[in-house]
C-alpha cells in the first residue's frame, strides 16, 4: 500500500513539473507578444502623428490659396475701376490734324491694354482657383482614406500632381496567389465605404508585380497576373458601390520602387495604386501614370 501511494506522488510531481515548464513557456510567448503589440502600437501611433502633420501642411496650403485667390480678386476688382476712370476722362481737343489722329487712336490703344490687363489678372485667377480645387480634392482622400493609413495599410501619396493611394499587395491577396485574402475582404470594404464621395472622379487601379520571372497555370507572365490583381480589385470596389469611373491597368515589374529581386524588394514592389485623375480627364489620357505602349497587357481598360 505505501509503494501504490509513493508511486502516485512520483506521478502527480512529473505532471507538475510538466505543466510548470509549459506554464512558464506561455508566460514567455505572451511577454513577447505583448511587447510586440508595443511595438506595433508605437509604430501606429508615428505614422498617425505623421498623418496628422501632412493634414495640417495642406490646411495650411490650403488657407494659403484662399488668400491669394482674394488677393488678386482684389487686383482685378482695382483694375476695372482704373479702367473704369479711364474711360470718363475728357478726350482734350488737340489744335493740329497729327494730334487729333494720335487722340483718335488713342482709346483703342487703352482698350487693348485693358484686355491684356483682364485676360492676365483672369488667367492667374483661373490657375490660384484650379490650384486650391486640386489642394482641396487631395485633402478629401487623405482625410477619408487616414484611419487605413494609421494603420499602416496604405499609403495616401501626392504624385505628378496627382493623388495616389498605394497599397502593399500583401494586404489584399493571399501569399504567392491572386486570390483575396480574409484580411483584403475587410480592406476592400472599408477602402470602398472611404471613396464613397468620388462621384465623377476618375480612378486609374494600377496593379505593379516586382521583376523576377512569373509562370503559373493560371497566368503566363506578370502583365497577365497584374492585370488580373487589377481586375479583382476594380471589381470589389465596383461592387461595393464605388460610384467613380474606374479603369485597370498591368504594369508588371517595369516600375519598381525598390531596384533588386530580394524578399524585401518583391514585398515593396508588388502594389496596387489607385491613380486620381484630373477630374474631366479620360481614364485613358496620356501622362504620367500611362502604361508603356509595348506590353501585352499594358493598354488600360475603362470599367463597363
Amino acid at each position: 500500500m505505501l509503494a501504490l501511494i509513493a508511486l502516485i506522488a512520483c506521478v502527480s510531481r512529473g505532471n507538475y513539473e510538466t505543466m510548470q515548464v509549459q506554464l512558464d513557456a506561455t508566460r514567455m510567448a505572451l511577454s513577447a507578444k505583448n511587447a510586440a503589440c508595443y511595438e506595433e502600437i508605437e509604430e501606429r501611433e508615428e505614422r498617425l502623428a505623421g498623418l496628422e502633420k501632412d493634414l495640417a501642411d495642406l490646411r495650411r496650403q490650403h488657407a494659403e490659396l484662399l488668400e491669394r485667390h482674394e488677393q488678386l480678386s482684389g487686383e482685378l476688382n482695382q483694375a476695372r475701376e482704373r479702367i473704369a476712370a479711364l474711360a470718363q476722362l475728357p478726350r482734350p481737343t488737340p489744335p493740329e490734324a497729327a494730334e487729333e489722329d494720335a487722340v483718335a487712336a488713342l482709346p483703342p490703344l487703352v482698350d487693348a491694354a485693358v484686355h491684356d490687363i483682364e485676360e492676365a489678372l483672369a488667367v492667374r485667377s483661373r490657375a490660384v482657383y484650379e490650384r486650391e480645387q486640386r489642394a482641396r480634392r487631395h485633402l478629401a482622400v487623405v482625410e477619408a482614406l487616414s484611419a487605413l493609413a494609421a494603420e499602416g495599410r496604405l499609403e495616401v501619396l501626392r504624385e505628378h500632381g496627382r493623388t495616389v493611394v498605394r497599397i502593399p499587395a500583401v494586404q489584399v491577396f493571399n501569399e504567392n496567389r491572386v486570390t483575396v485574402s480574409p484580411r483584403g475582404e475587410v480592406l476592400l470594404a472599408r477602402l470602398a465605404e472611404a471613396l464613397a464621395d468620388t462621384e465623377g472622379r476618375d480612378i486609374l487601379v494600377a496593379a505593379h508585380t516586382d521583376a523576377r520571372p512569373y509562370h503559373s497555370a493560371d497566368f503566363d507572365s506578370n502583365w497577365e497576373r497584374g492585370f488580373a490583381e487589377a481586375r479583382i480589385v476594380l471589381e470589389a470596389l465596383a461592387d461595393a458601390g464605388v460610384p467613380a469611373r474606374m479603369g485597370a491597368a498591368s504594369y508588371a515589374g517595369t516600375r519598381p520602387l525598390v531596384e533588386g529581386d530580394g524578399p524585401e524588394a518583391a514585398r515593396v514592389n508588388n502594389r496596387i495604386e489607385l491613380v486620381f485623375l484630373e477630374d474631366g480627364a479620360s481614364v485613358v489620357e496620356p501622362g504620367p501614370f500611362d502604361p508603356p505602349a509595348a506590353g501585352p497587357e499594358g493598354a488600360e481598360t475603362p470599367a463597363e
